[in-house]
C-alpha cells in the first residue's frame, strides 16, 4: 500500500511541473539599417513523457497517444487506457476490476466507477485533489481519502476515514528548491490533477500500532528531469527507481 501510496504522490500522486530548457538561437541576419540581433527562444519540443520505470519490481514500458495522454503500461502491473469520448476514460488492469472514469468540465476525474464501488473525487480551485468519496455498490459503505494542503501548494496531510473513523494518516515534508517534475501529467495522467507544488522530501505515516517514516532524495538529467528516485523506511535503505524519458 505504501508504494502506492507514495508512486501516486510523487510518479502519479502524486509527487508536478516539469522544466523546459532552452538553447540559443542562431544570429538573425539584420536588414538593411537594422543591428544584428540574438535572441532565445523554446526549444520545440513535445511534452517530458516517462518511458520507463525501472525497480526492483521490474520495468515498466509507458505509452502515449497523438494528444500525449497515456495508453497505458507494460511490464509490471500492466494496464490499458482508451478514451471512448471526451468525457470517458477506460482503465483496463492486467488484475483487477475496469474503471470507468467520468470527467468533469476541466477533464479531471468526477467518478470512477467499478462493477463494485463508485468513487466520487473532488478537486479545488486549482485543480489539487481534496477527498475520493468511495461508496460499495450494494452494502452502501462509505469510506473517504481526505487531502489538505499548506499554504505553499504542498500536501501537508493524507487520511483515510471508515466507518467515521481514521484508520491511519500521514504527514509530509518537501524540498523547497525543487520544483515537482513529476506530476501526473508526465505520466500522461492529468486527469488525476495537479500534486504537490514541490518534490516530496520525507513522510510520517501513522497506522494504529506504528509509524513509518519514508525518507527520499533525487538524481536529475541536464534536463532537469528526476531520473533516480532513492529512498529509505525507518532508516533502512530500499532500492532505486530509475527513469527514462521520450
Amino acid at each position: 500500500m505504501k508504494k502506492n501510496l507514495v508512486t501516486a504522490l510523487i510518479l502519479t500522486s502524486g509527487i508536478v511541473f516539469f522544466a523546459s530548457c532552452k538553447k540559443e538561437n542562431a544570429d538573425l541576419t539584420p536588414q538593411a539599417g537594422e543591428e544584428l540581433a540574438t535572441q532565445k527562444i523554446k526549444d520545440p519540443k513535445p511534452p517530458s513523457r516517462i518511458k520507463t520505470e525501472t525497480s526492483s519490481f521490474g520495468t515498466k514500458n509507458y505509452t502515449y497517444n497523438a494528444d500525449f495522454n497515456s495508453t497505458g503500461n507494460t511490464g509490471v502491473s500492466p494496464k490499458v487506457y482508451t478514451y471512448p469520448d471526451a468525457t470517458h476514460i477506460i482503465e483496463t488492469p492486467s488484475s483487477g476490476p475496469v474503471v470507468t472514469y467520468q470527467l468533469n468540465k476541466k477533464g479531471l476525474i468526477e467518478t470512477a466507477s467499478t462493477d463494485y464501488t463508485t468513487q466520487y473525487w473532488t478537486f479545488d480551485s486549482k485543480n489539487q485533489l481534496t477527498e475520493i468519496k468511495t461508496v460499495g455498490n450494494s452494502s452502501g459503505s462509505v469510506s473517504y481519502f481526505k487531502y489538505v494542503y499548506n499554504s505553499d501548494g504542498n500536501l501537508d496531510t493524507l487520511s483515510e476515514i471508515a466507518n467515521g473513523t481514521v484508520s491511519w494518516w500521514e504527514t509530509f515534508t518537501y524540498y523547497t528548491d525543487q520544483p515537482n517534475v513529476m506530476d501526473n501529467d508526465v505520466f500522461g495522467e492529468g486527469f488525476r490533477g495537479k500534486s504537490s507544488k514541490n518534490l516530496l522530501k520525507s513522510s510520517e505515516s501513522h497506522y494504529p500500532n506504528y509509524v513509518s517514516v519514508w525518507n527520499q532524495w533525487y538524481a536529475y538529467d541536464p534536463y532537469g528531469r528526476v531520473v533516480k528516485v532513492s529512498h529509505t523506511v525507518n532508516g533502512n535503505p530500499q532500492s532505486d527507481y530509475i527513469y527514462t524519458y521520450y
